[in-house]
């Protein structure tokens, strides 16, 4: 009888982990969905991938997408630079009306087609998707910052680093600096371990933070807590030196 019902047990939890859905499966799902723009088939997925992210990770994203406006456009990288940030919408509502568009995705004819629909461009070349988005008015556009900057091409001189995104034509970077730092001081746990993925990804806050470092400086606005919080976050992320580095060349 013991042996029926360890059997029947092992067999039942056998059968439960072969339902479950892998990682990799829920990506492709989801990512199916979005070029679909299945809305409904989203929302279903997105409870269970959202739960396969670490907090560390979603902190990332959901600092990323407090920034933006509301009537926006963020342009994303690759597959982890956009399934988090529209899992944060959806999940948390977190910035919903913001339009996301993957660079990645935009391989996919049929997701390409529907942007472009979408977003009235005028593309007359792929080569000049980024400079049509540029272009697009009524709406703020931002660009993740762990685009390279050489898929940006022509267009790095009209934007502005903000926090974790460049914004066109950005007024006011000083006090956008100020309200990223400010969430950060303020949201950030030092104490958690970091994958390295989560070290390398985390790296992007360094930016925003020197350069409010050095529009400060220029203004004679003290710097104090912001550098020792930044120098420390760099050991975090195994960054310490060329941070120290980049602060020496500020100072002389």
């Amino acid at each position: 009888m013991l042996r029926i019902f360890l059997y029947s047990f092992v067999m039942i939890w056998s059968v439960h982990i072969w339902a479950t859905p892998s990682v990799d499966s829920l990506k492709n799902e989801f990512k199916n969905a979005i070029i679909k723009d299945d809305q409904k088939q989203q929302e279903k997925i997105a409870n269970q991938l959202y739960s396969k992210y670490s907090p560390q990770h979603l902190f990332y994203y959901q600092t990323l997408l407090k920034d933006l406006n509301g009537n926006s456009i963020l342009v994303t990288n690759g597959y982890e630079d956009t399934y988090p940030t529209i899992l944060l919408q959806l999940v948390k509502e977190i910035n919903p009306k913001v339009d996301i568009i993957s660079l990645s995705l935009l391989k996919n004819e049929k997701y390409k087609k529907r942007v472009i629909k979408s977003q009235k461009i005028n593309l007359s070349s792929p080569d000049k998707f980024v400079a049509e988005l540029m272009n697009i008015q009524g709406k703020t556009v931002y660009f993740s910052s762990t685009i390279p900057l050489s898929k940006l091409s022509q267009q790095t001189q009209r934007l502005t680093l903000i926090g974790l995104a460049f914004e066109k034509d950005a007024p006011e970077q000083l006090n956008k600096l100020n309200a990223f730092w400010q969430y950060f001081k303020l949201k950030y746990n030092d104490k958690v371990a970091l994958t390295q993925y989560e070290q390398k990804l985390y790296r992007n806050f360094l930016p925003p933070l020197l350069t409010l470092i050095k529009l400060n400086a220029s203004l004679n606005i003290d710097n104090t807590e912001l550098k020792k919080l930044t120098l420390n976050f760099s050991k975090k992320i195994k960054k310490e030196k060329e941070v120290k580095e980049i602060l020496t060349q500020y100072n002389q």
